[in-house]
């Protein structure tokens, strides 16, 4: 116990010493009568301005209005000089408008007017040789400020924020300026550098400073005009330049600094010159009043690197402005990706408006953020792809897509590809050879949260890795209005789940069986079973509780099973049967179980193809009807000049319509015409005028 009460005192006196010594030692008044207070310094043969107590956050505003430091005060009959500011001494001191200083000061410390928001001046008078960073970082009505000769640096952030600041004049003592010096000083109108400083200038009188031995311009102003000898655009080297509306980046310039722009939401029109090289991170972060971005080509602005990590906006200024454009007049609106390229890169097109995008079969690969955010009607891949990367489309907005992937052993979708994309149509073809690859490591599977009016999937997907643990499907928390399977029946297992929401569901039109149990309900509300299919599993839609509409368009009803349907589907879910089928599904096992019944509009009957003694004929059971027949001819046919050797067979595709009912289904056969004489038109001659002949009269459906 007693160990225990000696920590806590220790603790408690080590408290008090700390407070104490950051606490003022002195109070005194100037000739205005107001209080200012000091510390001790140099061994209490001087004293620094400081603030009131124990720390700048003792109290509230102690400093307040016009203040006027005294050289010196009186202290027990001596005088003391008044030589420094203390760190934090006035910071946030909201109410103070402005400050004099006396020539006896020769340091302002760090965060020594920080804050100060009402202080519009401030005379730094030339003893001063030591100003430290964040000195006046966010004196936000600070509209002047004369730098004495005597200083030779300028600490990073020492008028950060200083947004009233207009006009700025570099001594040509200063040999250094730190980072972010004067980020966010979006009033500046007019920089000078004084001739004869070796390190910085202002050539051309361009309004800004710029690094002599690099070329890099590292503030700029409102009315900077950048000098053609410029490589470099610095860090927030315009940041905050609010009234800055024209702007042109020379030929010379190669890279573009972080935030170098930011903030700068006047600019309307931005032309990026072709040796641009490299765009940094949040380089046009919040220049919201972009409409137009300029490049001389798409292969100038493919080449371009986007140096970010991160998917916030600004470091593309296609996030602004949507549209791109190859002069001032000509805009993109269907953007075809150069020949030859591989790879679209990373961010290249982030946010771009576009009515169509034209992937060439040359390219391989879609970067990560290459679309993000974007707005396009219609995605052509001419090629297949074998890769896109990381949110390479996510929350973007596209009309048609579709996704041909896998040109080699497979196709692979990267974490978040689509996420939270909101798509009308999308295509992802069947494909036997290949399948889908993703990583499901990730949180973020390829279609997290995307919004699909309408899917066609041809294919499974796999997961890239054996790791099981929180295994997500591709599709996880998608919504699906109408899921349209192609070519076979997907396996729900691996490609949707429980957090999947499909509205409509259908099956490939070929499909005869259809087999397993849908694992889950997904919010399946409607299905529709294609003419072909002659048997349902048991149980294929047990898990199926929202399904409330059940369309079937097999004439003859398939074999289905007792929990096929569960006895909640056969009571209350709707069941729509082709026209003239209803009574052959009422006496259907476990079909007839259903209580609501909707037979199927009006439709022809299918026609029957008859073909002897070479006479073709159609004959349909629906009276009054067009036929509308297609004849296939094998491309094995050979003639030479006027000598044909006839095909022994075609194929016949036939329909029937009628006004009023809906067109038939479509009947086929192979039909052998070798009972047809090959000189059809007899005159002596067989020839290639007897086999359009032929072709007629298989249309005609007659001789």
């Amino acid at each position: 116990m007693k160990k225990l009460n000696i920590t806590i005192l220790l603790t408690l006196l080590l408290s008090l010493f700390a407070a104490n010594a950051n606490a003022h030692d002195i109070e005194a008044t100037n000739g205005d009568g107001v209080t200012i207070y000091y510390k001790w310094i140099n061994d209490k043969t001087g004293v620094a301005v400081s603030c009131r107590g124990n720390g700048s956050m003792s109290y509230d505003n102690e400093y307040e209005g016009d203040i006027a430091i005294p050289s010196s005060i009186i202290f027990e009959g001596t005088s003391f000089p008044v030589t420094r500011i203390e760190t934090s001494a006035f910071q946030y001191c909201q109410n103070v408008t402005s400050v004099i200083l006396p020539s006896t000061i020769t340091t302002i410390s760090y965060n020594a007017f920080e804050g100060c928001s009402k202080m519009t001046s401030i005379n730094l008078p030339n003893s001063i040789t030591a100003i430290y960073s964040d000195a006046f970082l966010n004196c936000s009505s600070l509209k002047s400020i004369k730098l004495p000769n005597s200083i030779t640096s300028i600490p990073k952030e020492a008028f950060q924020g200083c947004g009233a600041l207009e006009s700025i004049t570099i001594p040509e003592t200063v040999g250094s300026i730190g980072e972010n010096a004067f980020r966010g000083c979006g009033s500046l109108n007019s920089i000078v550098v004084e001739e004869g400083n070796p390190t910085y200038d202002s050539r051309d009188n361009c309004n800004a400073i710029i690094e002599t031995a690099n070329n890099t311009i590292i503030r700029g102003s409102n009315s900077t005009i950048i000098p053609k000898s410029v490589t470099t655009i610095g860090e927030a080297a315009f940041s905050g330049c609010k009234t800055m509306t024209d702007l042109t980046i020379p030929y010379s310039v190669t890279t573009i600094g972080e935030s170098a722009f930011s903030g700068c939401k006047g600019i309307t029109v931005l032309t990026i010159p072709s040796n641009v090289k490299t765009i940094g991170f949040k380089a046009f972060e919040g220049c919201t009043g972009l409409t137009k971005v300029i490049t001389p080509s798409l292969n100038v602005w493919c080449d371009i690197v986007f140096d970010t990590s991160y998917s916030n906006d600004g470091t593309n200024p296609l996030d602004y402005a949507h549209f791109l454009y190859t002069d001032n007049d000509t805009k993109i609106t269907d953007l075809t990706l150069p020949e030859g390229k591989k790879v679209v890169p990373y961010m290249a097109f982030r946010s771009i408006y576009l009515n169509s995008l034209t992937i060439p079969a040359s390219c391989e690969s879609i970067s990560s953020y290459a679309f993000y955010k974007s707005n396009i009607g219609e995605v052509i891949i001419q090629g297949t792809l074998n890769t896109i990367l990381s949110y390479a489309f996510a929350y973007s907005v596209i009309g048609t897509i579709n996704l041909s992937m896998g040109s080699y052993k497979y196709g692979a979708l990267g974490h978040g590809a689509f996420k939270s994309a909101s798509i009308t149509n999308m295509t992802i073809p069947s494909n036997s050879d290949y399948v889908i690859t993703y990583n499901i490591k990730t949180y973020y599977p390829p279609f997290l949260e995307a919004v699909i009016e309408n899917l066609t999937l041809g294919r499974d997907f796999e997961y890239s890795s054996g790791w099981s643990s929180g295994y997500r499907t591709p599709f996880h928390r998608s919504t699906i209005s109408e899921l349209h399977m192609i070519g076979k029946q997907i396996d729900f297992s691996t490609t949707f789940d429980s957090d999947t929401k499909i509205t409509s569901l259908y099956y490939p039109e070929d499909i005869e069986e259809i087999d397993k149990t849908i694992p889950y309900s997904y919010g399946i509300q409607n299905v529709n079973i294609p003419k072909k299919v002659t048997s349902i599993a048991d149980k294929h839609f047990s898990n199926c509780n929202s399904l409330t509409a059940i369309k079937v368009d097999a004439k003859t009803p398939p074999t289905i099973f007792s929990n096929t349907f569960t006895n909640n589907h056969k009571s209350s879910a709707t069941l729509a049967v082709p026209y003239k089928r209803t009574s052959l599904y009422q006496s259907a096992d476990y079909w007839k179980e259903f209580a609501q019944f909707k037979e199927g509009d009006p439709q022809c009957e299918t026609p029957t193809i008859k073909y002897a003694d070479g006479k073709l004929r159609f004959e349909c059971e629906t009276e009054g009807v067009e036929f509308v027949s297609h004849a296939t001819m094998p491309s094995s046919a050979d003639y030479n000049g006027d000598e044909v050797n006839l095909p022994t067979s075609y194929t016949i595709e036939v329909y029937a319509k009628k006004e009023g009912l809906l067109d038939s289904d479509v009947a086929t056969a192979d039909i052998d015409i070798r009972g047809l004489k090959g000189d059809v038109n007899q005159d002596g001659v067989v020839s290639i005028t007897d086999a359009v002949s032929v072709v007629n009269i298989i249309l005609n459906g007659g001789e």
